[in-house]
């Protein structure tokens, strides 16, 4: 048998990365006007953790600046929250711009 010569697709895809806060449960109050520090844990099935970025927001606001995770995946940032922030955020990328 040989190649019909139909052109067939073929795609791949990538798989979003995961992040969770690990240093403080859901509806936890903390205290304003006090450095705090939030630790995470960050993964990707598909990419290292060489090549994943980690950005912490409070509210909208960038919290900690987007840099890579530590060598054993967790990602810290210490802060100072205002008394107008309602949520903390762990965000992370990969290479091909998937984010969780």
């Amino acid at each position: 048998m040989g190649c019909t010569g139909a052109d067939k697709n073929v795609t791949t895809t990538n798989q979003a990365p995961e992040a969770s806060i690990t240093s403080h449960s859901d509806g936890v109050v903390l205290p304003e006007g006090e450095a705090i520090l939030f630790t995470g844990a960050v993964s990707d099935s598909n990419h290292s953790l060489d090549d994943l970025l980690v950005t912490w927001y409070a509210g909208t606001d960038v919290l900690c600046a987007e840099g890579p995770p530590e060598v054993d995946a967790t990602a810290r940032c210490e802060g100072v929250l205002t008394e107008d922030v309602t949520s903390i955020t762990l965000a992370v990328r990969d290479p091909d711009n998937a984010r969780s």
